[in-house]
Parts: structure tokens; sequence; C-alpha cells
């Protein structure tokens, strides 16, 4: 029952990420290793896991395939063409070390030793079982590294692996102290650490501030002035859709692919994008300028409107606009 139960979970959980296959692999690596039965028992096991992870999955990929043609949703396949780019730019092991930049922001960083001799001493003592959680620190980025290596929105997609470094790091680095024969450095490493964790929380929540006055002044502002000015059947190509179709409820194209999938393919393309909207009927287009300076700057599209926040200016950030397609 309990591998019934667990392969369940681990089914949820890549419902939620997809990425969460990671985990639920990593669960069935640990139900392996501690398993002391016979090889036919344990397979019959394993098998049983993975026939219940798949239970909640098999309605979820069939949608997906009715709907889009693919077993992963749109979204994946959106993103990892837009950020295609990225993957040319360097190689895997640079770009798989990059991305610990943004988790490791903040009081966590003083834990990565600790992280690493407790991963060390495990390793030494042969506690693999007690590692099997740990791979999910290395392998997260590492999944990101190869189709989707992006840090944005404080390194959003990476956030996952904090608890897992502060729970490995804690533990390491209780265990390092242990061997530090030197009260000063024991003290002051403990002070730091409390020190940079009031202060990153006080610096998270100011960002936090920040980000949500972003959003209100950009993105909901411009669905209010597009659901007071535009006619209602007015169709309308925006980029981040989220609160545009919260506020502003009406037909949308999708710029950025997530619920348009047949712009993935050209999705880098602006002479194409513009086509594609001419095409589909598109009257106005929302995006930030520069992340498509060829379509601001294009003769068939015009301004109508521009948020003006200062908040953003502030942040040393440009304004979203409304555009009308001619």
């Amino acid at each position: 029952m309990r591998f019934l139960i667990l392969g369940i979970v681990a089914g949820l959980l890549t419902l939620t990420r997809p990425e969460g296959v990671v985990l639920a692999g990593l669960v069935g690596l640990g139900l392996f290793i501690r398993q002391r039965s016979t090889l036919t028992f344990l397979i019959a096991r394993i098998s049983l896991y993975t026939l219940a992870f798949f239970i909640p999955l098999i309605p979820y990929l069939i949608f997906n395939l009715q709907t889009s043609g693919t077993l992963l949703p749109n979204t994946f396949y959106a993103k990892a063409a837009e950020y295609a780019e990225l993957t040319a730019q360097s190689n895997f092991f640079a770009r798989w070390l990059s991305l610990y930049r943004q988790p490791l922001i903040g009081a966590q960083v003083l834990l990565v030793p600790g992280l690493i001799f407790g991963a060390w001493k495990l390793a030494r003592e042969r506690k693999w079982i007690l590692l099997v959680p740990a791979a999910w620190i290395l392998l997260l980025p590492a999944l990101y590294a190869w189709r989707l290596p992006v840090e944005y929105q404080f390194g959003r997609y990476l956030m996952p692996i904090i608890p897992f470094v502060v729970v490995y790091g804690s533990v390491g680095t209780a265990m390092l102290f242990q061997r530090i024969s030197l009260r000063v450095i024991r003290r002051a490493w403990a002070l730091t650490l409390a020190a940079l964790l009031a202060a990153f929380y006080l610096l998270g929540a100011n960002f936090y501030a920040q980000s949500v006055a972003v959003i209100q002044c950009e993105m909901v502002a411009v669905a209010n002035w597009t659901r007071a000015n535009l006619p209602p059947n007015a169709l309308i190509a925006a980029h981040d859709i989220g609160a545009q179709a919260y506020f502003d409820p009406r037909p949308l194209l999708d710029l950025a692919g997530l619920v348009s999938p047949e712009v993935i393919p050209f999705i880098r393309d602006e002479e194409k994008l513009i086509e594609w909207m001419k095409a589909r009927g598109a009257q106005y287009a929302i995006f930030f300028p520069t992340w498509y300076p060829q379509i601001s700057q294009d003769a068939r599209v015009r301004q109508v409107f521009s948020t003006g926040c200062v908040t953003t200016r502030e942040l040393g950030e440009e304004n979203l606009g409304v555009y009308q397609v001619q």
C-alpha cells in the first residue's frame, strides 16, 4: 500500500510541475536502495510504484495530446523556443553553474560549506539513502540548464532547491561546527548567518513590494485601459496575458505562445509575428518596446498608450505600451 500511495503522490507532484518527475525518480531510487527483499519482490514493488505514478498522469497526458498534439503543455515548448538562443551562448556546465546564483542569494549562501561538508560525510559513511534527496540540488538546475537556462524573476524556477539547501546546509553546518575548535569562528559564522537572514528578509519584502507595484501600474493598468478604451470586440495580441485576460476578458492572441502555440516556430522572428498578427486580425498589440524592438518601430504599428509608470522608470525599466496594428 505504501508504494501505491507514494506513486500517486509522485504523480500528483508531476501534475503540479512537470519537473516533479525528477523528485518522483528520486523517491523511486530511495525505495530501491532501502529494500532488502528478493529481486522479484523488489521489481514488483517498483512496478507498483511506477503504475501508481501514471494513474493521475494518464488523463493529463491524454488531454495534452488531444488539445495540442504533444504530451507536455504548450507552455513547455513555448518557453524553450523563446529562450533557445541562450543554450547556444555557452556550454552546458557554464549554464548549470550560473543557475545557482539566484537561489543562493541570501543567508543560505553561508550554509553552502556545511552542505558540501555534510554531503561528503554522508558519502564517506556510505549513507546513500540520506544523500538521495540532496541530488535534487544538482538535478533541477541541470534540467533547466539543458532546456531553459533563465534566471529572471529572482530565479523562480530554481526556488524549489532552497529548502533542500537549507535542510542539508543546516545539518552540515552543525556537523562542521563540531570540527571547528575556535569558538570565535563558530560565533562569528552564526551571527553573520542571523544578520544576513534578517537583512535579506527586509530586502525581500522591499523587492516583493516593488514587484507588486510594477504589476499594478503596468500590466493591471494596461488591462484597465484597454477595457475602458478599446471596442469590446477588438482582438488584442499580448506577450503577457495573465493580468490582461483577468481584468479585460476578451479573446486574445498570445505572442509568447502559451495559448497560441502556432507562433512557437517563429517566436523570435518579429517580421513573421507582425504578419501573423495581421493574418489573425489582431487590431492591437501589448508589449514592452525592447522585447520587440523591430515591431515597436515598424510603420504598421502605432503606439496609442503607455503607462508612464514612475515606479518602473525608477527601477531603470521601460513602460508597457499598447500599439494599434494597422
